[in-house]
């Protein structure tokens, strides 16, 4: 197992992640 890969998966997650809760946030403030 590489260990830089599960870094970059890691990265890509946290970066996805930190979207969606943007988006989420986002949508509150739209709604409200």
């Amino acid at each position: 197992s590489s260990h830089g890969r599960s870094g970059i998966e890691r990265w890509i997650h946290g970066s996805v992640t930190e979207k969606v809760l943007r988006g989420a946030h986002c949508a509150t403030l739209v709604v409200r």
